[in-house]
């Protein structure tokens, strides 16, 4: 629960700033590969209290994988189009 509520604010700000230049792309990617992991481990064990966070979990980090790739990469084609 102590992660899921610390995780929740991370998204938070990056809600309210779209910034994400702090988050690295192999950490977005090695967290997004976890949660897959975890999210089908509790499914064939039937383990309820571990997929159920792990959706929420990827959602977020969908979300995180979203954001930056709007602000970062998109943003910078743009930039460069324009020169």
């Amino acid at each position: 629960a102590i992660g899921l509520l610390s995780f929740s604010f991370l998204i938070k700000k990056v809600y309210k700033t779209q910034n994400t230049t702090s988050l690295a792309e192999m950490w977005l990617l090695g967290n997004f590969i976890a949660m897959l992991l975890n999210l089908f481990y509790g499914i064939v064990n039937n383990a309820y209290g571990i997929y159920v966070p792990s959706i929420l979990f990827l959602i977020g980090t969908g979300y995180l994988i979203y954001v930056k790739y709007i602000t970062e990469y998109l943003d910078s084609d743009k930039s460069s189009k324009k020169k």
